[in-house]
């Protein structure tokens, strides 16, 4: 096999999988992925429209529509119309030829159905609308990903990365970040979740258990350090979302010791419960500011 041949076959391959993600609900594989990767899934959905084939579909119950199967939107359908296909498309106004009440959202796009052209040959499918062959490839994904980011009005609703590879600290300080903001730092029930601890109560105060926020801010053993070092403000500990607290703190005048804090503290952590030992408070907050003018 050719190298050219070879890469055809990969992307066929690929497209396939990717195609089985987005439509199928069916099968195994897809169900697992789908319900860990949904918002990926969510989001290709979108790089894909409806082709028309044969015309053999439901015109109420197929995913035909831009806004769904066309049977969700509407109260009841009327027993005239429950054999509809492919000719409700050669209509002029579909509203004319049907007895079921169209939501308006479908009469107002009623143009956009009639650019249809159908074919015998084929049965009705989806295809990859960002390739002029209709065949889904990394580039053309890549591409268009790009192009939704241009797109996008509101990014505050968006989490973006950019800032912590800015900082201004060791990359070892900006991993532990990333790892908080995607929940990744291994807590004890970020394990016990994955069946990897046996508790996920926090093995040093033993009071609650131990997410990121409570490891290196809430429990006690972290707080004091916390309080030692400058930061008493009620909004510091009422802050509930570990990427917020992140993203506040490392983005004012106390920024590097924030983050000199946060390694510290995690550390310590780690110390007390992998090795069973403590540093003083003493050694801890000399070692943030050195961390912090090293910086």
């Amino acid at each position: 096999m050719g190298i050219r041949t070879a890469i055809e076959a990969n992307t066929s391959l690929l497209g396939k999988l990717v195609y089985d993600m987005v439509q199928s609900s069916s099968k195994l594989w897809v169900n697992l992925l789908s319900s860990k990767y949904s918002g990926g899934k969510n989001i290709l959905q979108l790089g894909y429209s409806w082709h028309a084939g044969s015309g053999s579909f439901s015109f109420w119950f197929s995913n035909w529509s831009p806004h769904g199967p066309i049977g969700n939107h509407v109260p009841i359908i009327d027993i005239h119309d429950l054999h509809l296909s492919k000719y409700v498309f050669s209509l002029m106004m579909i509203a004319l030829r049907v007895y079921t009440p169209l939501f308006q959202q479908l009469l107002k796009t009623t143009s956009t159905l009639l650019i249809f052209c159908f074919n015998d040959a084929i049965e009705n499918t989806v295809i990859w609308a960002n390739n002029k062959n209709g065949s889904y490839t990394t580039k053309s994904r890549y591409a268009w990903l790009l192009s939704l980011k241009a797109t996008v009005i509101d990014s505050s609703s968006y989490h973006t990365w950019t800032w912590i590879w800015r900082l201004q600290v060791p990359e070892k300080y900006k991993f532990l970040i990333w790892l908080a903001c995607h929940n990744a730092s291994p807590t004890l029930s970020l394990l016990h979740h994955r069946n990897r601890a046996p508790s996920a109560t926090c093995a040093r105060c033993g009071d609650h258990d131990e997410t990121f926020l409570h490891c290196v801010r809430d429990c006690r053993y972290s707080s004091n350090i916390w309080h030692k070092i400058g930061f008493t403000g009620t909004d510091f500990f009422t802050i509930q979302n570990a990427y917020d607290l992140m993203k506040n703190n490392t983005s004012n005048n106390c920024s590097t010791l924030f983050s000199a804090g946060l390694w510290w503290v995690w550390r310590n952590r780690n110390l007390m419960c992998l090795n069973n030992k403590t540093w003083s408070m003493t050694h801890l907050c000399n070692s943030i500011h050195s961390s912090k003018d090293a910086i």
